[in-house]
């Protein structure tokens, strides 16, 4: 019978090496002149160019409306299932929504070194504030 085996070694790349003796050998000089000139070298260095990167970044904004508009059909499916077929804790999930709305609203803001939480004051002092910015 014959027995093979066959084991596959990768000990890394091979050490260059290079002996002053192969120098004087016939057609050396020929072999490592059309050896470099074989190479093609491009002046980006790794580097991306301006065209590169548009273009990256056009692919992801075309990745992300699509995102987005598959997120905005999922959540309108999600509403109309919602609709249709109600939920027994919509009590509950409207208290959380409401609390959070609550806690998330604007109670008073600071103007000179003064707290006001008058909320006429309040939405005044904000309108008065975008309004002098923009």
């Amino acid at each position: 019978p014959i027995l093979l085996r066959e084991v596959i070694s990768d000990f890394g790349p091979t050490p260059f090496c290079f002996y002053h003796s192969w120098l004087g050998l016939r057609g050396f000089n020929d072999l490592v002149t059309k050896s470099w000139n074989s190479f093609v070298l491009d002046d980006s260095n790794g580097g991306v160019t301006d065209d590169i990167l548009l273009s990256r970044m056009e692919v992801l904004k075309q990745l992300h409306d699509v995102q987005s508009l598959n997120n905005r059909d999922i959540m309108q499916k999600a509403k109309i299932r919602w609709a249709i077929e109600g939920d027994e804790n919509s009590k509950y999930f409207h208290a959380i929504i409401n609390k959070k709305h609550v806690n998330l609203s604007v109670k008073g803001v600071t103007v000179d070194g003064d707290w006001i939480d008058d909320p006429d004051l309040v939405k005044q002092e904000f309108r008065s504030h975008f309004a002098d910015r923009f």
